[in-house]
C-alpha cells in the first residue's frame, strides 16, 4: 500500500508540473472556473436523475396503492359475502336440527301408537277365537241334535211327543240324554247355553223357549239359525276389525318409515351445512387475513412513498442550495480575479522551464495511473474498469498534447464510474426487494387460489355423480313403477274371472240346495201323512231322504267352502291391492324427491360453475403473472450476491485509488505553490 502511494504522489506531482508549464496562458484560476462549471453541470445531472427517480417512484406508488386498494375493496366484499355464508349455514344447521327434533317426536309417537294397537289387537283377536270356538262347539251341537230328532220324526212322533211333554228345552235335552239318541257333551253344550243364555252371556237366547207352544225341533232349528247368525256376524266383526287395524298399522309404519326418511334428509342435510360452515368459516378467516395484510401493506407503502417524497423535497432543496452556492463562487471567482491572473501568471521562463518536464511527467503517470486501473480491472474481471483504463490512458495522452491538467478529468472519469456502480448496486438492491416481495406475495395467492380451485372442483366432482346416481336410481323406479302396474293388471284380470266363476259356481250350488230341501220337503209332507189308501213305501222313503239329507249337508258345506273361497280371494286381492298402491305411493314419492335433489343439485352447479370459472380466471392471471416475475426476477449467469460483493470491491478499489489521487494531487499543487513562491 505504502507503496502504490508512493508512486501514486510521483505520477500526481510529475503531472501537475506538467499541467502548471505545458501552456504559459494557462492558470489555476481558469481550471478552478471549470471545475465549477463541471461541479454545476454533474449537480444538475444528478437532479435530473434524481426528478427521474422520483417519477417513476411515484408512479410506482399509484400503481401499487391502486392493486392495494382494488385487492382490500374485493377481499371485504369476500369477507362480507363468506359472514353471509356462515349465517345463512347456521340458520340452516338450526332449522335441520328442529327438523331432526320434530321427526324423533313423530318416530317415538307412533311406535308407541302402534304397539297399543297391536296389543289391543291380540286381546281383540283371542277374544274372537274363545267366541269363535264356543258358537262352534254350540252350532255342532245344536246341528247333531235338530239332526235327531229329524230322523226320530221320521221314525214315528214317539219321541217327539216324549219331548214335547218335557215341559222345557233342558228337560227335553235331559230326555235325549237318556234315550242315548244325544251325548252328554252335547247335552252340557246345549244346557249351558240356555242357562247362560237366561244369565246373559250373549249366547243365542234358550230360556224363551222354556214354555214355547212351537215343536222342541223348530226351537232348537231357531236355535242353531241364531248361532249361525252370531257367528257370522262375529267373524265380520273380526274381519273388520283386522282390516281396520291393518289399515292402522301400514299407516302408523308408513308415517314411521317417512318420518325416518325425513330424519336421514335432516341430518345429512344437517351435516353438509356444518361442512359449509366449516369451509365457509375456513375461507372467512384466511379472506379477513388477507384484507388485514393488504390494509397494513397499503399503509406501510403510503408511509413509504410519503417517506420517499419528503427525502426527495429535502435533496431537491439541498441541491438548489448547491447550485445556487457554486453559481455565486463561478460568479465571484469570474469577476474579482481578473486582474489577479495577469499579474500571477505573466511570467513564461518558469512555464517554459516546467514544459520541459511535461513530458517526463505525462509518460510516467499514464503508465502508472493506466497500470493501476488496469490491474484493478483484471482483479475483479470487470469490463468498467477496463474501460476507464482505456479513457484515463487516452485522456493523459491527450493531456500530454494540449497541455491541460490532467488529474480533474480523470477524477472526473473516476467518480462517475463510482457513481455509476452504486446507482446500479441501488437499483439492483430494490429490484431484488422488489422481486422477493412480488414472488412471496404471488405465492401466497396462488396457494389460495389453487386451493379454492380444487375444493371447487372437488365439490363439482362429487355433485355431478351424485347426480348421475340420482339419474339412475330414478329410472330404476320408474322401470319398477311400469312393473308394479302391469302385475297390478294382471291382478285385476285374475281377480275378475275367479268373481265370474263364483257368481256361476254359487248360482249352481244354491240352485241344487234349493232343489234337494223342496225335494225333502215333498217326501217329508207326502209320508209323513197318514190314512194312505195304499201301503207306502216309508223305509225306502226314510233311506231316500238320509241319502239327500247328506247331499244337502254336502252341497251347503261346499257352497260355504265356496263362499269363503271367495272371501278369502277377495281379501287377497284387496290386500295385494293396497300393498301394490302402498309399495306404488312409496316409490312415486322416492322419486319426487330424488327429482327435487336432482333439481337442486343442478341448480347448485349452475352456481358453483360460475364460481369454478372465476377462480380458474383468476388462477390463470396469477400464473400468467407469476411467469413474468420469474422471466424478470430468475437468476442470471451472475447471482445477486456476486454482482454485489464484485460492485463493493471495484467501488473500494475506484475509491481507494481516487483517494489516492486526491492526496497526490494536494502534494503536487503544493509543490508548484512553493516552487511559484520561490520563483
Amino acid at each position: 500500500m505504502a507503496a502504490k502511494t508512493t508512486a501514486a504522489m510521483a505520477v500526481l506531482f510529475l503531472a501537475a508540473a506538467t499541467a502548471s508549464s505545458s501552456d504559459v496562458g494557462a492558470n489555476p484560476v481558469q481550471k478552478v472556473l471549470q471545475l465549477l462549471g463541471d461541479l454545476e453541470a454533474k449537480v444538475k445531472s444528478e437532479g435530473a436523475a434524481s426528478q427521474q427517480n422520483h417519477v417513476e417512484f411515484t408512479a410506482w406508488c399509484k400503481e401499487r396503492s391502486s392493486t392495494l386498494n382494488n385487492e382490500i375493496k374485493t377481499g371485504k366484499a369476500e369477507v362480507a359475502d363468506l359472514q353471509a355464508a356462515v349465517s345463512r349455514a347456521s340458520s340452516m344447521i338450526e332449522r335441520h336440527a328442529t327438523e331432526i327434533d320434530e321427526a324423533t317426536t313423530s318416530i317415538a309417537s307412533n311406535e308407541a301408537e302402534l304397539k297399543s294397537a297391536i296389543e289391543i289387537r291380540g286381546n281383540e283377536r283371542d277374544a274372537f277365537a274363545a267366541e269363535e270356538s264356543d258358537l262352534v262347539d254350540t252350532i255342532g251341537a245344536l246341528e247333531r241334535a235338530v239332526g235327531i230328532l229329524e230322523k226320530e220324526a221320521m221314525k214315528g212322533p214317539a219321541m217327539l211327543q216324549q219331548c214335547e211333554s218335557a215341559g222345557n228345552v233342558v228337560a227335553a235335552l235331559k230326555v235325549l240324554v237318556d234315550s242315548s239318541l244325544l251325548g252328554e257333551r252335547d247335552a252340557k253344550t246345549l244346557t249351558a247355553l240356555v242357562q247362560g243364555a237366561s244369565q246373559g252371556s250373549g249366547s243365542p237366547d234358550g230360556s224363551v223357549y222354556d214354555n214355547h207352544s212351537g215343536s222342541i225341533l223348530s226351537t232348537l232349528q231357531e236355535l242353531l239359525e241364531k248361532a249361525r247368525s252370531q257367528l257370522d256376524d262375529a267373524r265380520a266383526k273380526e274381519k273388520a276389525a283386522t282390516q281396520n287395524f291393518q289399515n292402522l298399522r301400514q299407516s302408523l309404519e308408513d308415517s314411521v318409515k317417512y318420518a325416518n326418511q325425513d330424519l336421514a334428509s335432516a341430518k345429512a342435510n344437517r351435516l353438509n351445512q356444518e361442512q359449509n360452515k366449516a369451509t365457509a368459516t375456513e375461507d372467512l378467516a384466511m379472506a379477513s387475513k388477507n384484507v388485514a395484510e393488504n390494509t397494513q401493506a397499503l399503509n406501510t407503502l403510503e408511509l413509504e412513498c410519503k417517506k420517499r417524497t419528503e427525502e426527495f423535497e429535502e435533496e431537491t432543496k439541498s441541491r438548489s442550495e448547491e447550485l445556487k452556492a457554486l453559481g455565486d463562487a463561478k460568479k465571484i471567482v469570474a469577476d474579482m480575479t481578473g486582474g489577479a491572473q495577469s499579474i500571477q501568471y505573466s511570467a513564461s521562463s518558469f512555464l517554459q522551464q516546467a514544459q520541459s518536464t511535461l513530458k517526463t511527467s505525462a509518460d510516467l503517470a499514464n503508465f502508472e495511473v493506466v497500470q493501476f486501473v488496469r490491474r484493478l480491472a483484471r482483479q475483479q474481471n470487470s469490463e468498467a474498469l477496463t474501460q476507464l483504463g482505456r479513457r484515463i490512458a487516452s485522456s493523459l495522452q491527450a493531456s500530454a498534447l494540449t497541455g491541460d491538467n490532467p488529474f480533474g478529468k480523470v477524477k472526473g472519469l473516476i467518480s462517475e464510474l463510482i457513481e455509476r456502480l452504486q446507482n446500479e448496486s441501488e437499483a439492483d438492491a430494490a429490484e431484488k426487494a422488489y422481486c422477493d416481495k412480488e414472488i412471496a406475495y404471488n405465492s401466497d395467492k396462488e396457494q389460495r387460489k389453487t386451493a379454492e380451485f380444487d375444493r371447487l372442483t372437488t365439490w363439482i366432482d362429487n355433485m355431478e355423480a351424485r347426480s348421475a346416481e340420482l339419474k339412475e336410481q330414478v329410472a330404476d323406479l320408474q322401470k319398477a313403477l311400469a312393473a308394479l302396474a302391469a302385475t297390478q293388471k294382471e291382478m285385476n284380470g285374475l281377480r275378475s274371472e275367479e268373481h265370474e266363476q263364483f257368481v256361476k259356481d254359487k248360482a249352481e250350488m244354491e240352485k241344487g240346495v234349493e232343489g234337494i230341501k223342496t225335494a225333502l220337503k215333498i217326501l217329508r209332507d207326502y209320508y209323513a201323512q197318514s190314512g194312505a189308501a195304499h201301503s207306502a213305501a216309508k223305509g225306502s222313503a226314510s233311506s231316500i231322504i238320509g241319502v239327500l239329507e247328506v247331499a244337502e249337508a254336502d252341497f251347503a258345506k261346499t257352497l260355504a267352502e265356496v263362499e269363503s273361497m271367495e272371501s278369502e280371494r277377495q281379501a287377497e286381492y284387496e290386500q295385494g291391492t293396497k300393498d301394490n298402491e302402498l309399495e306404488k305411493a312409496e316409490k312415486e314419492q322416492d322419486v319426487k324427491y330424488k327429482t327435487v335433489e336432482m333439481s337442486k343439485i343442478a341448480k347448485a352447479l349452475r352456481e358453483t360453475d360460475s364460481d369454478h370459472k372465476s377462480a380458474k380466471a383468476e388462477l390463470e392471471v396469477i400464473l400468467d403473472y407469476k411467469a413474468k416475475l420469474v422471466e424478470r426476477c430468475a437468476p442470471k449467469a451472475e447471482t445477486y450476491a456476486q454482482r454485489t460483493a464484485r460492485r463493493a470491491a471495484e467501488i473500494s478499489g475506484l475509491e481507494e485509488a481516487l483517494t489516492i489521487l486526491e492526496n497526490e494531487a494536494a502534494l503536487v499543487q503544493r509543490h508548484s505553490t512553493v516552487r511559484r513562491h520561490h520563483a
